[in-house]
Parts: C-alpha cells; sequence; structure tokens
C-alpha cells in the first residue's frame, strides 16, 4: 500500500464530516451507512480493535471536557474520576453541562 493509493482512493470515495471537521455516517450511492472515505458500516462493520480505539479516543475527549470543567479533575479519586468520565461519555457535554447544580457542588 502507498501514498498515491490512499490518496486516490480518499478522493474518490470522499467522506461527510460535521461542522466541527469530524468524519460522521452517511448513506453512500448503493444506500448503505458509510463512515470515513467508504466504510461500509452496514456490511462490514468494525473490528474489535477498532471500536477499542473509538471508545478509547472517546474516554480520552470525556477526560479533556471535563479537566475544563473541573481544573482540579487529576486529584479526584479514581472513583470520582470514573463516575464522571461515565456520566461524561454516556451524556455527552451538551447534556452534561445540563447538570449545573452538581458542578457546583463538585466544584
Amino acid at each position: 500500500m502507498n501514498d498515491k493509493l490512499i490518496e486516490m482512493i480518499k478522493r474518490h470515495e470522499g467522506s461527510k464530516k460535521n461542522k466541527n471537521g469530524r468524519h460522521i455516517l452517511y448513506k453512500c450511492p448503493a444506500d448503505k451507512w458509510t463512515c470515513g472515505y467508504g466504510r461500509n458500516a452496514e456490511d462490514v462493520g468494525f473490528s474489535e480493535d477498532e471500536v477499542e480505539l473509538m471508545l478509547q479516543n472517546d474516554i480520552n475527549y470525556a477526560i479533556e471536557i471535563l479537566k475544563k470543567i473541573f481544573h482540579n479533575f487529576d486529584d479526584f479519586s479514581d472513583n470520582r474520576q470514573n463516575a464522571l468520565i461515565d456520566m461524561m461519555f454516556n451524556l455527552g457535554a451538551s447534556r452534561f453541562l445540563l447538570f449545573r447544580k452538581m458542578i457546583v457542588a463538585i466544584k
């Protein structure tokens, strides 16, 4: 596999990104849910390695946001960090921020 091939496939397949520049699912001309540069998410799906990487990236993103909200996040016990990470992971930042009283209490 070479760089020329990769660039050609990216150019031919294209991709769909959201306003933040992140890849999102889209329907390809064959009416299949697709992600990235032509990955048929319906028929091919994702390997365990791929979803483990996505999970780790999502956890890291949740931690990044939590550190912006709670400047002393690294000082929290593992149980407290894990509870907040799980909450951020499941709710997303916009819904997590709706828990204003909780955030104030933690701060």
